[in-house]
C-alpha cells in the first residue's frame, strides 16, 4: 500500500506488514533508508506515525538521512512547538491568517477554537484542527488507485479582454473543448457545468447548471456554457478571465433526466464518433492538428487553454 504525494515522496502503510522485515516499524524504515542509499547514493529521511500528516512532518522533522518517529505519546512535546507554518496543507495565506489571530504554532493550532478556524478559513479549518490533533483518518490508496475526480475544468486568463459575442463564443468553445477531451480521456461524463466569469476589476460571478444528459463532448459543453453566459452576464461588458468546469461526473453514458412524455435525449452517436476521431488526430499529430477556425490566429491567447488554470479536483 503506497501512495505517491508529490513526484519525490511516497506514503507506506506497513500497519500489518512490518513484522515481516524488522523488529519495529523505525526499524523497518532504517532499512529502507539503508537500502535506498546502498542502491542509489542518495540520502532520504522517513517520518514514522499513526497517521499520514504526521508522518509527513516527521519526514520533513530531521534532513537528511534521518528516521524521525512520532507516536501517540510524543507528537505534542515533538509536533506542538513546531511553527504553523510547518503543518501540512498550511500556506503561506493560510499561516498569516493564523498569525493573526495569535495562532504561531502547532499547538496553538490545536488548542484554537474550531468555529473560529472555520469562520476564517472555511473547511479548510476543520481539517487543520484535526490534523494538529493528531485526527487524520484519511488511508493509504493501494499502489495504483487514484480517487476519480469530482470536476473537470479549464480556466485562461485572456491576453486582451474579451468582447462581443464572437469573442466569448471562440473562448468557451476552446475551453470546454479541452474539458470534453479530458472528460473522454478518462471515460467520464459530466452531469452539470459551471461557468466562472471575471472582469477586468477582477470582480466574478459563478453560475452552474444541470446537462439534460450525461455528456462528455464539447459541442454539448460549449451550447450549455454559452448558454449560461449569455443569461447571466451583459455581452457588451468586458471579461477578462474565464473558467469552465465540468462538474457532478459520472462514468455511466445515459445518466439523464428522465421525462414521462417524451423520449430521453442522448448523446448524438455521430458526433460522439466524430470526437473520438478528433481525439486519435490529435493523439497523433499534436493538439493543434485539428482546431475550430475561430481559434486560428486568435490575439486572446488561446494556444494555452491546454494549459488549464483550473485543473482536475478531487476536494
Amino acid at each position: 500500500m503506497v501512495e505517491p504525494f508529490g513526484i519525490d515522496e511516497s506514503w507506506l502503510d506497513m500497519t500489518g506488514s512490518w513484522q515481516l522485515f524488522g523488529e519495529s516499524p523505525g526499524a523497518v524504515a532504517n532499512r529502507l533508508r539503508e537500502e535506498v542509499k546502498r542502491t542509489t547514493q542518495l540520502t532520504i529521511s522517513v517520518g514514522v506515525s499513526f497517521n499520514k500528516v504526521f508522518a509527513k512532518l516527521g519526514s520533513d522533522y530531521k534532513k537528511p538521512d534521518a528516521t524521525t518517529e512520532i507516536t501517540k505519546e510524543n507528537y505534542q512535546d515533538v509536533l506542538w512547538p513546531l511553527p504553523v507554518g510547518a503543518m501540512l496543507f498550511v500556506g503561506e495565506k493560510a499561516a498569516q491568517t493564523l498569525g493573526d489571530l495569535g495562532v504561531k504554532t502547532i499547538g496553538e493550532l490545536a488548542a484554537a477554537d474550531e468555529s473560529l478556524l472555520v469562520q476564517v478559513l472555511g473547511k479548510q479549518g476543520r481539517l487543520l484542527h484535526k490534523y494538529a490533533n493528531g485526527q487524520d483518518e484519511d488511508p493509504v490508496a493501494r499502489a495504483g488507485e487514484s480517487e476519480p475526480p469530482k470536476s473537470v475544468g479549464n480556466g485562461l486568463t485572456f491576453r486582451r479582454n474579451l468582447l462581443g459575442h464572437r469573442d466569448i463564443r471562440v473562448a468557451v468553445g476552446a475551453l470546454a473543448d479541452e474539458v470534453a477531451a479530458r472528460l473522454r480521456q478518462q471515460k467520464l461524463y459530466a452531469t452539470s457545468l459551471q461557468v466562472l466569469i471575471k472582469n477586468p476589476e477582477l470582480k466574478s460571478i459563478s453560475r452552474q447548471k444541470p446537462l439534460p444528459y450525461a455528456t462528455n463532448l464539447a459541442k454539448d459543453l460549449t451550447a450549455t456554457a454559452m448558454a449560461l453566459v449569455q443569461d447571466n452576464w451583459d455581452l457588451a461588458k468586458p471579461i477578462r478571465m474565464l473558467t469552465v468546469t465540468a462538474q457532478n461526473l459520472s462514468d455511466m453514458p445515459f445518466a439523464a433526466q428522465t421525462s414521462l412524455f417524451e423520449a430521453p435525449a442522448g448523446i448524438d452517436p455521430r458526433r460522439e464518433k466524430l470526437e473520438h476521431s478528433i481525439d486519435e488526430i490529435r493523439r497523433r499529430y499534436g493538439k493543434e492538428a485539428i482546431l475550430e477556425a475561430g481559434v486560428l490566429h486568435n490575439d486572446i491567447g488561446l494556444a494555452d487553454a491546454a494549459h488549464p488554470e483550473a485543473e482536475d479536483e478531487n476536494e
